[in-house]
């Protein structure tokens, strides 16, 4: 199920009193609220969203943190061809269903993410307590081999 950590030692890493992300619920939104790891395989960079509410959308984090045309993009995208509307989120799970590598299921970022992931569960997947999404530009040769190896490019 979402939310649930399979290994106690990446939970206190990740979730621990000292980390600065949690899943917790508002009761007054009646939210569930999670962080998400991104990871940009191509790059070999990553980011760390510590707060991610039920209903947001990955699209506004990536807008966010990219721009639009990648006006706001960091230092290490020197082609600047990492802008928001350009980029493809995958979840990559391996055969048991589990993160890791072996099917790469492709999430839209422009509706909710929690409930994608939740979907997933429901099909049977396991997600990790924090989300690992890859993030690869779309109609990319990176992102063709990505697919092409199961998420292990």
């Amino acid at each position: 199920a979402v939310g649930e950590f399979l290994d106690e030692g990446l939970r206190q890493q990740c979730v621990g009193e000292h980390a600065g992300a949690r899943l917790w619920y508002d009761s007054a939104a009646a939210e569930l609220h999670s962080p998400v790891l991104l990871l940009y395989p191509e790059a070999s960079m990553s980011d760390f969203i510590q707060d991610v509410a039920e209903g947001e959308r990955l699209a506004d984090h990536l807008e966010e943190m990219f721009g639009e045309a990648a006006e706001r993009s960091p230092p290490w995208d020197t082609e600047r061809k990492y802008a928001a509307p350009a980029l493809q989120p995958y979840l990559v799970l391996d055969a048991d269903g589990e993160a890791g590598v072996g099917t790469c299921r492709r999430l839209d970022a422009s509706t909710a993410l929690l409930p994608q992931l939740a979907a997933l569960c429901a099909e049977g997947y396991t997600v990790p307590g924090v989300p690992i999404v890859h993030v690869v530009v779309r109609r990319s040769a990176f992102e063709r081999e990505f697919l092409r190896t199961g998420g292990a490019a």
